[in-house]
C-alpha cells in the first residue's frame, strides 16, 4: 500500500517481524505504536475492533483489513481530518512495514 503526506510517500507492507527486537511487550516499537494510536480514542478503537471483527475467508485478511484502515486514516479517509493529528500518528509510528498487524489483530479480538 502506498499514501502520501505531504512530500512523504510511505509505503506498507505486512511481514513477520518476529526477530525484531521486543518493546513494551509488543514485537516492537512501531507494532506498539500503532496499537495505542488504534485504541487512543473510542471512536478509532471501535471501529478497528468492528475492522478486525469482520468475517473473513482467511485469518490473514484480518491484519491486511487493520492494515487498509490505518492507511485510510493516513490518507484523511478517516476522521482524522486534522492534518496535524495525521501526521503526529504518522511520526509516531513510523516505519509501517515494521508493524506486526497480525499482532494487532489478536489483542483487538480479545478486548
Amino acid at each position: 500500500m502506498r499514501f502520501q503526506i505531504g512530500e512523504t510517500v510511505w509505503t506498507t507492507k505486512t511481514c513477520d517481524c518476529a526477530e525484531r527486537e521486543k518493546y513494551n511487550g509488543w514485537t516492537n516499537r512501531e507494532t506498539w505504536a500503532t496499537h495505542l494510536w488504534l485504541t487512543n480514542d473510542e471512536f478509532t478503537y471501535s471501529s478497528a475492533r468492528q475492522v478486525v471483527g469482520t468475517e473473513f475467508e482467511f485469518e490473514f485478511m484480518r491484519a491486511e483489513a487493520l492494515e487498509d484502515f490505518v492507511g485510510d486514516i493516513l490518507n484523511g479517509e478517516h476522521i482524522y481530518s486534522d492534518q496535524d493529528q495525521v501526521n503526529a500518528m504518522a511520526s509516531d509510528i513510523g516505519s509501517l512495514w515494521r508493524v506486526n498487524w497480525r499482532e494487532i489483530v489478536e489483542a483487538l479480538r480479545e478486548d
